[in-house]
């Protein structure tokens, strides 16, 4: 690995094996290595970002702009969230299969993208609703990823992204990130499924069912949801329910409980 240089890990000798943050264990999906000279970065406070395509060095300076804005929101809403730093890597791949990104800590990794680099427009659309979901996890993350119980971790992601749109008036972004989100929710399963497998639509079911209760009750048992998520030592959609019915009464938890075995929320708030 001489001619390349490994992101964020150390070669361990006796074991003949990277490790990304040595300190936490292996971590095979976090082993990303750049050949040398053939790749660029773009670097502000405590925030890289790592590409092979000079056309993307615009992307940079959004990304940047993007995360502090971002970063920022999130602290004050949800509470500081100590990130040491932060690394994006785009793979740059155009596929027409649509943008996708995978989070890890601290790491961000764009796979591909769909959208025209020369449209400032729908780059800084596409860049503030990648970040805004991805770096959402840094709160919303630790239910179980590979069962049912991920539409926690989505979720909790999805809205915080919904509630950075509201809050600083992006209407563009906003219906972005519901349009998406309705979109698989129209395909989508039970989010309790049967087996307690992890849903295909779970990126979507959840967003919508929590949508239809912002719009009878606004946000503030939104913010309660998703604040109660983050208190939980054990993050498991029953301990969050009997917490928030602590918090802000009953009815709010059972419009929730009824909606996970639900495919249809139009009237459910009703």
């Amino acid at each position: 690995m001489e001619d390349y240089y490994v992101l964020n890990a150390k070669y361990n000798k006796n074991e003949k094996a990277w490790h990304y943050n040595s300190d936490e264990g292996y971590d095979t999906g976090n082993i990303i290595a750049f050949k040398k000279r053939e790749y660029y970065k773009s670097s502000a406070h405590k925030f890289s970002f790592y590409y092979i395509n000079k056309a993307e060095e615009a992307r940079g300076n959004i990304l940047v702009h993007y995360y502090n804005e971002i970063l920022e929101y999130y602290n004050k809403v949800f509470g500081d969230n100590d990130i040491k730093k932060f690394d994006v890597v785009s793979l740059g791949i155009i596929d027409g299969v649509g943008p996708g990104a995978y989070f890890r800590k601290e790491l961000l990794v764009s796979e591909r993208m769909d959208f025209d680099l020369g449209n400032e427009k729908e780059l800084r659309l596409n860049t503030a609703s990648l970040l805004s979901h991805e770096l959402g996890h840094n709160w919303f993350s630790g239910a179980s990823f590979d069962t049912w119980e991920d539409w926690l971790n989505e979720t909790g992601a999805t809205w915080a992204s919904l509630l950075y749109a509201l809050d600083s008036n992006n209407d563009e972004l906003f219906k972005k990130l519901l349009g998406e989100a309705e979109q698989i929710y129209k395909n989508s399963t039970l989010i309790k499924t049967t087996d307690l497998k992890r849903p295909d639509g779970v990126h979507g079911s959840g967003t919508m069912l929590l949508y239809e209760i912002y719009k009878k009750y606004g946000k503030k048992p939104i913010l309660a949801f998703l604040n109660t998520f983050i208190e939980l030592q054990d993050k498991t959609t029953e301990n969050l329910l009997v917490s928030l019915k602590h918090k802000i009464g009953n009815e709010i938890p059972a419009i929730i409980q009824k909606g996970l075995t639900m495919t249809d929320y139009s009237e459910i708030c009703r």
